[in-house]
């Protein structure tokens, strides 16, 4: 092979690879939380690094081959649908795994020494005394909870909607309702003490009374508090990137696809996007403002590893409204953009301590570089129909301000999916650039996607609607 032929099949990102090998190699490694198949690509890149043949915790046995190359499996099945659930019972499963799950941990890992990857926003450390390496610790697991992240944007001298945190009784949220709506109703967000959650599926917007009536009866059931902030129309997008020991390692905006839900106060929280570009000066204030946030946090508590900041793009700029102190959607969207660097084990080495030995300047150039060329969006939701088809899909084009099905030797600009799940199905929209919408938006799309599949599989998911846009 010539130089020109090796260099053009050396990724950029082969040191960051390595360095991210150095943590896992030799090592037993435990894979927690997804279906058994689908670790497949997750155990090639680990026997790439050199660890040892992993063990799967698997969230059910699911549909497919387990994966080539693992030491063993058992399942410990969670029985969730909604990514909220599904954290607050990988948490609870990595505090008290059930005999079976211990049983087969020990026989793989009769010392303890393995390192466990749960792949989640859980808050747990160990796992029957071992290491979750991409758990978080108390501390860090607090900067995610809405009713405190306003101290890390006033600290920062950072814009931010007015608010008030009441208790979540029905008066005093109706008076708050009443005091900050600005015109187009008012957002409410839970506190934490119902466990770890995923901001859209758990925030509230209230818009009328029928909406008041609903929200209320919905945060009462798990909170004390509530903090409630007007609404802004705009795009809900946001900003990663990782906090390394030397530096903030900072990446490019996305779209989040928020969605109205059927119900009046619901909101619906359908992946994200990358094609999302903002101008230039609002993609450089997002950038800064992430650098900004990940040196507080590390100074304040030496968090380490992947984190999002959440808001929203409006007629004057973009507004934070969360923290989430951990990977994301967008974060598992971006990672296909380095094969054979999955971005759950760069998080797992560097949450776990391990020191890569590149600088933050250095990892942000590689990765930043990388997701800039490869755009892509994850979009899908669960529905409790059944799938009688595994598989089954149809192609769709963009025509106008709507999707609809394609014509026989039409060009299509996405594809929808539906696949079983062991509690109902999931539906997919596989997005190509041609289906963006304007201002390179995807969350029309994936409303229209959505529809199309009620027709034609009767899934339930046709009463969607995307977020009112900013006012010019």
């Amino acid at each position: 092979m010539n130089d020109n032929a090796a260099k053009a099949t050396t990724p950029e990102w082969s040191e960051l690879t390595e360095a991210v090998a150095r943590f896992y190699r030799g090592r037993k490694v435990v894979l927690l939380g997804r279906e058994v198949p689908q670790y497949r690509l997750r155990v090639q890149a680990l026997a790439a690094m050199g660890s040892q043949a992993p063990f799967i915790v698997g969230n059910g046995i699911g549909r497919g081959e387990v994966p080539d190359g693992v030491a063993g499996y058992c399942t410990a099945e969670l029985g969730t649908v909604t990514f909220t659930d599904t954290a607050r019972a990988t948490d609870r499963l990595l505090a008290d795994p059930p005999a079976h799950v211990l049983a087969a941990l020990d026989a793989y890992d009769p010392d303890g020494t393995a390192i466990v990857l749960a792949e989640s926003n859980v808050t747990r450390a160990t796992m029957a005394g071992r290491q979750v390496a991409d758990g978080r610790p108390a501390e860090w697991a607090a900067l995610e909870d809405k009713l405190t992240v306003e101290r890390i944007w006033d600290e920062l001298g950072v814009y931010r909607l007015p608010f008030e945190v009441v208790p979540a009784a029905g008066e005093a949220l109706r008076a708050a309702h009443e005091r900050l709506d600005l015109g187009h109703g008012t957002v409410w967000y839970r506190d934490m003490e119902g466990g770890v959650q995923v901001t859209f599926e758990q925030a509230r917007w209230v818009r009328d009374a029928a909406g008041l009536a609903e929200a209320t009866a919905a945060v009462v059931q798990e909170c004390r508090q509530v903090k409630v902030s007007p609404f802004l129309p705009g795009t809900p997008c946001g900003i990663n990137g990782f906090v390394l020991a030397d530096g903030v390692v900072v990446l490019r905006p996305f779209e989040e696809l928020v969605l109205e839900g059927p119900e009046r106060s619901q909101l619906v929280y359908a992946g994200c996007s990358t094609h999302f570009d903002p101008e230039p000066e609002i993609r450089d204030r997002m950038r800064d403002l992430a650098r900004a946030v990940g040196s507080l946090m590390h100074r304040e508590t030496g968090f380490r590893g992947a984190f999002s900041i959440g808001g929203v793009r409006t007629r004057t700029g973009f507004v934070p409204l969360d923290l989430l102190p951990r990977g994301n959607t967008a974060h598992r969207v971006m990672s296909t953009a380095t094969p054979g660097l999955p971005w759950g084990l760069l998080q797992g080495a560097v949450a776990g301590g391990h020191d890569l030995g590149m600088s933050a300047a250095a990892v942000e150039s590689v990765l930043l570089r990388a997701v800039e060329r490869q755009r892509g969006s994850a979009v899908a939701l669960h529905c409790p129909a059944p799938c009688e088809v595994p598989g089954r899909s149809r192609w769709l084009t963009a025509d106008g301000d709507a999707l609809r099905l394609s014509r026989k030797d039409e060009r299509s600009d996405a594809c929808l999916v539906q696949d079983p799940l062991d509690s109902g199905s999931i539906v997919i929209m596989i997005a190509g650039p041609g289906a963006l919408s304007g201002e390179r938006r995807l969350a029309s799309r994936a409303a229209d996607s959505f529809a199309i599949s009620d027709r034609l599989w009767r899934t339930g998911l046709d009463n969607l609607r995307e977020m009112p846009a900013a006012v010019r």
